[in-house]
């Protein structure tokens, strides 16, 4: 199922007597509790009739007793356990009871975040026992349709270079996404284009001072362009944390060698090679005519030594900022 599907059910007020959500992206873990732990009943009723557990502190036995009550003054009772991961392993034991007799008033939901083990009978019960929601990871290349969809939902239009902007900055953290969203449609009005000067007004992320354009000043191989930039991403270390700044190059230079070894650059075949989605592939075809191969391997060496200066080793008490602005020069020169 989806959200969408469970949208559903609260409309219908016609629940499954258990639901299971899990897998690796926790912003759609998030959404699908809230979604279910606001309508199984309305907010009057929860007081008497909702129990929210927590995986690392809850204890077993009171989720049975709990989920077994009958409801006070409503038609069902709700009983949600968050961060169910954090279970203690004798938990799983002790909650298969729980599975096997359900309360035909209760709605109990069991929210588990990262991989789970699905050999072990617990799992295997609940998957049958209630509706499943698998929450995949959103990968890079999606996460401009994303941006795109979202901002749709709120009324809202947004152009490429703008989800581009947001997309680079903020990579795959859908809660950070999703926060700089929200802001973005109460401060823009109803029908209104997002720009990057609005981003950069709103969220504090710069149009031209930010990783983002940092990579496209590589792939363009402009040196006054890339020093300035560096400086600039070097003296606000705190909303530009070097390690990320790194991470973020060596995720490009190491495409960028994956590219140059394709047969097949057609823009479809190459986009689904790097995983990336269609409109990034420019940056790559430029780059590729200022890197060769081999200048794109002492590229991805260099990264690799300063990313270990910018975790402590071999920094010899220089600063990360000056590391970094060390790092783009020589960059330059190889």
């Amino acid at each position: 199922m989806n959200l969408n599907d469970i949208k559903k059910d609260i409309s219908s007020k016609n629940f499954a007597p258990y639901y299971f959500i899990h897998g690796e992206e926790p912003f759609f873990i998030d959404k699908a509790v809230e979604l279910l732990q606001n309508g199984i009943m309305e907010e009057y009723e929860r007081d008497f009739n909702q129990t929210i557990f927590y995986g690392k502190d809850a204890d077993p036995s009171a989720i049975i007793e709990t989920a077994k009550r009958f409801p006070m003054m409503a038609e069902r009772c709700g009983v949600i356990i968050k961060e169910g991961q954090d279970f203690k392993s004798s938990s799983y034991e002790a909650l298969e009871n729980l599975l096997a007799s359900p309360t035909p008033s209760t709605v109990t939901v069991f929210a588990f975040k990262g991989k789970i083990d699905k050999r072990r009978k617990f799992f295997k019960t609940l998957l049958k026992a209630g509706k499943t929601f698998e929450s995949s990871k959103l990968y890079e290349n999606k996460i401009p349709n994303w941006i795109q969809d979202h901002v749709g939902a709120h009324g809202l239009k947004i152009n490429q270079k703008a989800t581009l902007l947001l997309a680079n900055q903020l990579g795959t953290n859908l809660h950070k996404l999703d926060d700089a969203l929200s802001k973005l449609a109460v401060v823009c009005p109803k029908g209104s284009e997002i720009t990057p000067a609005e981003i950069e007004y709103n969220i504090g992320i710069s149009r031209d001072y930010n990783v983002f354009e940092l990579i496209n000043a590589y792939a363009e191989n402009n040196a006054e362009k890339i020093v300035r930039i560096a400086f600039h991403l070097s003296n606000n270390e705190k909303e530009n944390p070097p390690l990320m700044i790194s991470s973020q190059m060596f995720g490009f230079f190491n495409k960028l060698m994956i590219y140059h070894y394709l047969k097949d650059k057609s823009s479809q075949n190459a986009s689904k090679a790097l995983g990336i989605n269609p409109y990034f592939l420019k940056q790559y075809v430029a780059a590729a005519k200022h890197y060769s191969a081999m200048r794109v391997l002492k590229v991805i060496a260099l990264i690799r030594e300063f990313d270990m200066r910018f975790k402590g080793k071999n920094a010899g008490g220089t600063s990360s900022a000056k590391h970094l602005n060390e790092l783009s020069l020589r960059i330059l020169r190889v």
